[in-house]
């Protein structure tokens, strides 16, 4: 080879390695003396964005953002070779901070010693190595099991759930093929992709189980499929056992006792049994004197155990044909039946009270506890079993009203409540023709911007006489008393009027309106809904109706028919109070929601009490998972704040950011933010 052509070559391999220098990664070089950079390759400029020029009138202090006497200690680490690799937050010159990955290495130069690095930036893989290690804990705690598996079926993760429904360990099942386990779906599985259904198996203890089995491709890389997940559900007590079934429908699942449902249904069925016999009936309704102070000061899982051991002795004290219930939270009725006498029952509710008589022995603590009973004689005091519950509860609260730890009978000529319950009813027949009802706004504010995104309509009640009347008097009578659904309409026009004002004005804020389970009822609600939208000419978009959790425990089957042509219209469901009732995700999924507001008792509690932190954390962690968003209410204080919005919730409300406001100061917060 001619000496030119060698010397081409080599000018060749010059360019060729100068290339690679200046652009394959970010190089700087810098004297270790005082940290004075002189070299940077274009890929260090292109990423710190300076130029060259700019570069080398820069100090490693200029990039670095650690404390200046950590940055020159590690610069020493590198010089006398004990550490070449550190990982460091630098500063671009936009201010925006990277986390980088440096590998440093230490040279001689006329006697003078400076230190090159070779930087990477890894602030998205840090960032994706986060989101994972969510998803992971997330997916580790489901109640449902979860494994995926590699294109052949070998199995590659799995969740303790997993492992608690086959009855195998994670290492008895990472790198078993799933087709040992699952024979019958993985040719389907292989063929379409997906496969959903039952399948009977056995456990490692010879236990068969029945499962039910959601099994999906993932393609991991573009078009092609990489792996299969699998979600399963153990469902063997439900296959076994119809008592099992109706066990979980009408039983309370904390204290073991008879739920609402139930009650309600059985009361029906006994006073149809004692019109034909010529019979009488009692219903107690029972509330525990001072339940709230024991749980905000001992807690909710000491509370949760006393309303175990009250309904056990509860169990104990009365006839094997009574039916106990519980309503919820500290509430209970009975159903006493075949009276013979009212001192019968007199008797009866006296060796109720005997329960509360010994202290209840909570682990460390000795707990003493009262309670009021109400009690409202069939057909004396009604002859329809919701009459019967009101008026046992009536006179429970005369029960309290009485010093409590006593025991009163529905007496309807001294009751008061009755009287101004009767009075309200009948001004609330004409209150809507009076004009006396309006609507208040609380602003919705979303996390990162602080600014109000939307505004949650709240009914309000001033009578000419009785003045502002509390929506928790007014609502359940309106409820009780089949007028909700006027007033419910009456609401749901106003506030969309209101807010397409605003839309009129280029302000896009959504208006989230209650709605109760006695509108959904109603045959006609969805083409109520969509004869508003239409006279008011709101975006259906921008109409949220809230529903609450104790909705999903009424006809499911009804009401996600009525849901699903309401979600038809494209107005959004959001499900209020979430946290506080039975909801599960398959319920979240079947009910259409595309917003959930967390209730603001687990808000309050955030820094207070663990659970309500955990709560808080995984309703927010699996809503996301679901593409639902989040709405936190009742949030007061900054901590509670910076808290939701570390956590990823998307909303909040509260007196933090303003109370409820008339029309006029919604409108004028929501103009001074634009």
């Amino acid at each position: 080879m001619r000496a030119i052509e060698i010397k081409d070559k080599l000018k060749e391999s010059k360019e060729f390695c100068e290339s690679i220098y200046e652009n394959y990664l970010p190089i700087f070089v810098m004297y270790t003396e005082d940290g004075q950079i002189v070299d940077a390759n274009q890929a260090a400029c292109s990423f710190y964005k300076y130029t060259k020029e700019e570069f080398t009138k820069l100090k490693i202090t200029d990039l670095n953002v650690l404390p200046c006497e950590d940055v020159f200690k590690h610069i020493e680490d590198a010089k006398m070779k004990k550490k070449s690799h550190f990982f460091f937050p630098h500063k671009l010159s936009t201010g925006e901070i990277r986390n980088v990955e440096v590998y440093s290495g230490c040279i001689n130069i006329d006697g003078k010693k400076f230190l090159y690095s070779i930087v990477k930036d890894i602030t998205q893989s840090e960032i994706n190595k986060k989101k994972l290690i969510l998803f992971e804990k997330v997916f580790e705690n489901s109640t449902e099991g979860i494994l995926i598996t590699d294109i052949n079926g070998y199995i590659k993760w799995i969740n303790s759930s997993f492992s608690l429904i086959t009855g195998y360990s994670k290492d008895e099942l990472i790198g078993k093929n799933v087709n040992d386990f699952y024979i019958n779906m993985w040719s389907d599985l292989r063929k379409e992709g997906k496969w959903r259904g039952e399948i009977v198996n056995t456990k490692k203890n010879g236990e068969i189980t029945v499962s039910l089995v959601n099994f999906f491709s993932v393609n991991y890389e573009k078009d092609n499929i990489t792996h299969f997940a699998g979600i399963i559900t153990d469902i063997t007590e439900n296959k076994l056992k119809e008592e099992k079934i109706n066990y979980l429908a009408f039983r309370d699942c904390l204290t073991g006792l008879y739920n609402r449902s139930y009650f309600m249904e059985t009361l029906d069925i006994e006073i149809n049994k004692a019109k034909k016999n010529n019979k009488m009936l009692a219903v107690l309704f029972m509330d525990l004197d001072g339940f709230k102070k024991i749980n905000d000061s001992l807690g909710h899982c000491v509370g949760d155990k006393l309303l175990k051991e009250v309904a056990l002795r509860l169990k104990k004290c009365v006839r094997k044909n009574d039916i106990i219930s519980r309503l919820g939270g500290d509430e209970f009725t009975l159903l006493i039946k075949d009276i013979v006498n009212i001192e019968n029952v007199a008797l009866a509710v006296q060796r109720i009270m005997s329960i509360f008589k010994n202290p209840y022995l909570i682990g460390e603590y000795k707990i003493y506890i009262s309670a009021s009973i109400g009690i409202s004689i069939y057909p004396n005091d009604g002859v329809e079993s919701g009459i019967l519950i009101r008026n046992a509860d009536i006179a429970m609260y005369n029960a309290k009203d009485s010093g409590k730890n006593k025991f009163k009978f529905y007496c309807s000529n001294l009751n008061d409540k009755i009287q101004e319950e009767f009075i309200l009813e009948n001004n609330l027949r004409y209150a809507l023709d009076k004009n006396e009802f309006f609507i208040n706004y609380q602003p919705i504010f979303d996390v990162n911007t602080e600014k109000i995104v939307g505004m949650e309509a709240l009914l309000r009640w001033k009578h000419i006489k009785l003045g502002i009347i509390p929506p928790s008097k007014f609502i359940p009578i309106a409820e009780s008393s089949g007028l909700i659904t006027k007033i419910g309409n009456w609401v749901l026009k106003n506030a969309c009027i209101h807010a397409k004002k605003f839309h009129d004005l280029g302000i896009d804020v959504f208006i989230s309106v209650n709605v109760s389970v006695n509108q959904l009822k109603e045959g006609n609600f969805a083409r109520s809904i969509l004869k508003i939208i239409k006279e008011t000419g709101i975006d259906p978009k921008y109409l949220d109706l809230e529903i609450t959790e104790s909705i999903s425990m009424e006809n499911i089957d009804y009401i996600r028919d009525v849901l699903n042509k309401i979600k038809d219209l494209k107005v959004n469901i959001s499900m209020d109070d979430f946290g506080t009732g039975y909801s599960s995700l398959a319920q979240l999924k079947n009910l259409c929601i595309s917003k959930l507001k967390i209730d603001s008792s687990f808000i309050k509690d955030i820094y207070i009490d663990s659970n309500s932190t955990a709560i808080v954390s995984a309703i927010i962690a699996m809503a996301k998972n679901l593409n639902i968003e989040v709405i936190a209410e009742g949030v007061e204080t900054k901590d509670q704040f910076e808290f939701l919005k570390e956590h990823g919730c998307e909303m909040v409300q509260g007196y933090l950011f303003s109370p409820p406001v008339d029309e006029n100061s919604i409108r004028k917060l929501i103009e001074n933010q634009y």
